[in-house]
């Protein structure tokens, strides 16, 4: 269902001119190219339109998805830009941090079965992140393979959880469609 809604020109022009002084902050202050100062916002601007497409004018979602990967591409080029000591192949865990962050959104925005196929793997991409991102910028005091042997046998208490919490799920809504039949 699609909402009327009228563009406010407060609206665009205040995402304008944090848009162009992203840029302009970016090339007085941290002394980059004028090029590579511009991009980045620009991008952020394109995805938070498509964002705001999709929450103001209900708009198809897959604009969500591009939204959330565009204004994240911008932000991603603005840390590069302003902290270019860190070299991008060593955060390339922020990726999948980044992918997660995209399909979180246009998870909860589905209806109810078709949310587990976007959200568990959001979770997922994002959980990855936080462990490989660590070893990956050099943060933790072991290799990544001391940390797995070390810590590997926790899949099977997440998995014993995961299954235990289905279990009880279940069992709460098999109770709650016997209370409404015996109601009747």
């Amino acid at each position: 269902m699609k909402r009327e809604f009228h563009l406010n020109r407060n609206i665009l022009l205040g995402i304008v001119f944090v848009a162009i002084g992203i840029a302009l902050l970016s090339y007085t202050a941290f002394d980059l190219p004028l090029i590579h100062s511009v991009w980045p916002p620009v991008l952020i601007f394109v995805g938070g339109f498509f964002i705001w497409r999709v929450f103001f004018l209900g708009e198809n979602e897959i604009l969500l998805f591009f939204g959330m990967i565009c204004a994240q591409a911008g932000f991603l080029g603005l840390f590069e830009s302003w902290f270019s000591f860190i070299d991008i192949y060593r955060i390339w865990p922020i990726f999948l941090f980044m992918a997660g962050l995209t399909l979180l959104p246009h998870g909860f925005r589905k209806r109810r079965n078709n949310r587990v196929i976007f959200i568990i793997p959001g979770f997922t991409f994002i959980f990855l992140a936080g462990i490989f991102l660590p070893f990956s910028l050099g943060l933790a005091q072991m290799s990544f393979m001391e940390f797995v042997n070390l810590w590997w046998p926790l899949l099977f208490v997440f998995l014993g959880i995961l299954l235990l919490a289905n279990h009880i799920g279940r069992n709460i809504k098999q109770k709650k469609e016997s209370s409404k039949e015996s109601g009747r």
